[in-house]
C-alpha cells in the first residue's frame, strides 16, 4: 500500500521570536512544500528513508531499525539522528506505529531549495504526525521544540494568526485584503539561518509583557491596514522593536539603506527571506510610476546587491 502526503512550507510575516512568548503572530503557508510517498512492507524491521531535493537529486538517506531504535546506515549521521528522534517521539505517542513503520520505504521530495528555510523540518514533522496518527504539535514539542506555528502552516490553506497557549495554540484564519500585494516581494538572503540558534539567542534576552502586547498590536494593525504607507511604518516599527530586544541591526539599515521602499526580516534574523515592500506613490521621494516600472526597480535593486531569488507575494503564498 502506498500513501501520498503533501505538506506546505511556511513564512512568519510578523511576530518572529515574540511568538515564543505568546505574542499574536501572522503566518502563511507557501505554495512550496514537501511531498512524501510511503510504501509499506511488513516483512522487514528496517525503515528506508530517501530524501530528494527540488532537482529530484538524492541528498539524504538512512536505514533505521525500528524494532531496536538504531540507525543501520546513513550518509548524514546528524540528520539521521534528528529523523530517529522524531520517529522515537511518534512511537512514544503511539506504540502501534511500530508495526506500520517497520519495513516502510519513504521518499520525500522538496519543492524548494533546502537553503530557503521554508520548512523542511516542519513539513517532515507534520507528515510523520499524520502517518503515525499522532498530534503534530505534541510531536514537534517532543522533537524540535519551537512555537509550532510552522507545523500549523503545513496543514493550512490560508494565512492565519498564531498564538502560543496551553494546552493548545490559538489559530485563526485571516483574510489579507491588502491592495498592495503587487508591491510585496520575498527576497532570499543567500544564506540559511539555524532556527534553534536564533531561539537560543532570543531566550537570553528579557522581555516585558508590555513588549509582547505591543508586538501583538502591530500584528493586528498589519492584518487590517489598507495603506501602503501605514504598512511600511508598521513593519519598520516591528523591526526596531525586535532589533532593540535582540541587540541586532534592522536588515534595511544593515544591507538596504538606499532602498526606496521598506524591508522586514522574517524568521530567524540573519538568514532565509526578507519581505520587501516596493516603493509606491505613498512614499515621499520614491518613484511615482506603478506596475512594471516598480517591479523593475525592485528586482533590479536586489539583483544588483547580489540577491537573485526574488519572489512576488502572490507567487509565494498558497492560493486557495
Amino acid at each position: 500500500m502506498t500513501t501520498e502526503l503533501h505538506k506546505n512550507g511556511k513564512l512568519l510575516l510578523s511576530g518572529e521570536y515574540a511568538v515564543l512568548d505568546g505574542a499574536l503572530s501572522l503566518a502563511m503557508p507557501t505554495q512550496y512544500g514537501q511531498n512524501f510517498s510511503i510504501v509499506c512492507d511488513v516483512h522487514s524491521e528496517i525503515l528506508l528513508w530517501r530524501a530528494l531535493d527540488h532537482r529530484n537529486e538524492l541528498w539524504f538517506e538512512a536505514q533505521i531499525n525500528i524494532q531496536h531504535s538504531t540507525i543501520r546506515s546513513t550518509n548524514n549521521p546528524e540528520l539521521a539522528g534528528s529523523l530517529k528522534t522524531i520517529l522515537d517521539a511518534a512511537l512514544q505517542l503511539n506504540p502501534a506505529f511500530k508495526k506500520i513503520a517497520q519495513g516502510a520505504q519513504v521518499t520525500s521530495r522538496l519543492e524548494f531549495p533546502r537553503s530557503w528555510g521554508l520548512g523542511s523540518s516542519s513539513t517532515l514533522i507534520a507528515a510523520i504526525a499524520q502517518w503515525s496518527q499522532t498530534d503534530a504539535f505534541v510531536l514537534s514539542s517532543l522533537s524540535f521544540g519551537g512555537s509550532g506555528y510552522d507545523v500549523a502552516a503545513a496543514d493550512r490553506s490560508a494565512p492565519f494568526t498564531y498564538q502560543v497557549d496551553k494546552p493548545n495554540p490559538i489559530i485563526n484564519t485571516v483574510s489579507l485584503d491588502w491592495p498592495f500585494t503587487g508591491n510585496l516581494y520575498f527576497v532570499h538572503r543567500n544564506q540559511k539561518q539555524n532556527s534553534r540558534d536564533s531561539i537560543a539567542h532570543y531566550r537570553k534576552k528579557k522581555k516585558s509583557q508590555s513588549w509582547i502586547q505591543e508586538i501583538s498590536a502591530i500584528t493586528q494593525a498589519i492584518i487590517h491596514t489598507s495603506s501602503t504607507y501605514e504598512f511600511a511604518s508598521l513593519i519598520r516599527q516591528h523591526e526596531q522593536m525586535i532589533a532593540t530586544s535582540l541587540g541586532l541591526t534592522p536588515v534595511q539599515e544593515e544591507l538596504f539603506k538606499d532602498f526606496a521602499g521598506a524591508v522586514k526580516s522574517l524568521g530567524g534574523w540573519g538568514g532565509d527571506f526578507v519581505m520587501a515592500l516596493a516603493p509606491d506613490s505613498d512614499f515621499a521621494g520614491s518613484p511615482r510610476s506603478k506596475g512594471s516600472n516598480i517591479s523593475n526597480y525592485t528586482t533590479n535593486y536586489f539583483k544588483e546587491k547580489g540577491f537573485r531569488t526574488i519572489i512576488p507575494f502572490d507567487e509565494m503564498m498558497l492560493q486557495q
